[in-house]
């Protein structure tokens, strides 16, 4: 009978490994498809009447076939509940329109300022520690490419935004925006070639690096990672998606990165924790697709800044190259400012 064969299909399906319970169901269903077609369909009421009165020698028949109806009915529920779910596409992380605003005409007068004529030693910005000076600030103008002394500067901005957001919420305040953005911890941009070292992988040369913060209470761990010497890319460890990620804006291998991140994850819990942290079930993710692409050879740092400040805004990667020569001016007003743009 076909329930007999039904339920040895979902019998299989429900035991079978993933590719193999979706061949059974897949059966399954053509079974029920291909049955139930030879049915009185069940809401032809005339039909059924009429078959029990005029032919009542097949009843007996008709009774079969009103089994094998719920039979294949409970099949569907079934097939419905074990047939396995298709995998979505991954994204990455955000959920929230946002753009950079345009500037007013003060502004636009600080940035072509800041970007002027004047000795290359001149001393423009300092912030904690981070001193920038207007040969280093010249690498924000266009065509060229930004040097670590920039970035570090961004990254100081970042973190101390992402302190402003921790205060606020031991604080009990419930109107800062940030608060509902993903905690992050961002690493400067001598992390990772400190982690790899000349000779390779080194934990010790950075375990001090996080004495002072826990990173498994974070969302999101940023890092900067300048490869081949002259291209920036960014390594991210999600830990709300359990994910190793990479973003390039040229799209190339994330090669020994996100094996090298995933040690460092393991060894730091190992050294703060003194327990195991287990990784095994972690994806990686190298995105090509979703995130922007560059087209030049010389934009790869705004890209990456960009990158980093939208995910930790919880914004969707969203701009393109056309916004490239703004985000350099924003760049530059943000270091003159101490301030990154306002959420």
């Amino acid at each position: 009978m076909a329930s007999s064969m039904a339920r040895s299909l979902v019998n299989a399906a429900a035991s079978s490994s993933t590719v193999a319970a979706a061949a059974a169901c897949a059966r399954a269903r053509a079974l029920a498809d291909a049955v139930t077609a030879s049915y009185w369909a069940p809401e032809d009421d005339d039909a059924w009447h009429a078959a029990r009165v005029k032919r009542p020698e097949e009843a007996s028949q008709i009774a079969t076939v009103e089994e094998e109806a719920a039979a294949l009915t409970k099949l569907r529920a079934m097939l419905d509940a074990i047939e396995p779910p298709r995998p979505l596409s991954p994204s990455p992380p955000g959920s929230r329109a946002y753009t950079l605003p345009p500037l007013a005409a003060a502004e636009e007068a600080i940035v072509n300022d800041a970007l002027g004529h004047g000795p290359s030693g001149e001393m423009l910005a300092d912030y904690k520690n981070i001193p920038i000076t207007r040969k280093d600030m010249a690498t924000l103008a266009p065509h060229e490419w930004l040097n670590d002394e920039v970035i570090n500067y961004f990254f100081t901005l970042l973190e101390t935004r992402e302190a402003e957001a921790v205060e606020a919420a031991r604080a009990g305040c419930t109107d800062n925006v940030t608060l509902a953005w993903p905690r992050c911890h961002f690493h400067q941009t001598n992390f990772y070639t400190k982690l790899i070292g000349g000779g390779g992988y080194t934990y010790k040369s950075v375990s001090r690096w996080t004495k002072k913060v826990d990173v498994f209470s974070k969302d999101l761990i940023i890092v900067p990672i300048h490869v081949h010497g002259n291209h920036w890319t960014l390594a991210v460890i999600n830990f709300k998606e359990r994910r190793f990620e990479y973003y390039d804006s040229l799209r190339g291998s994330a090669e020994s990165i996100l094996t090298n991140l995933r040690r460092w994850l393991e060894d730091e819990s190992l050294d703060k924790k003194k327990v195991p942290y287990d990784t095994s079930e972690w994806t990686e993710v190298v995105w090509k697709a979703k995130t922007p692409t560059q087209r030049n050879g010389f934009d790869c740092g705004v890209f990456m800044t960009r990158t980093a400040d939208w995910l930790a805004r919880d914004a969707v990667l969203s701009f393109t190259q056309e916004d490239m020569e703004h985000f350099r001016r924003i760049h530059v007003l943000e270091i003159m400012q101490e301030a990154l743009m306002p959420p």
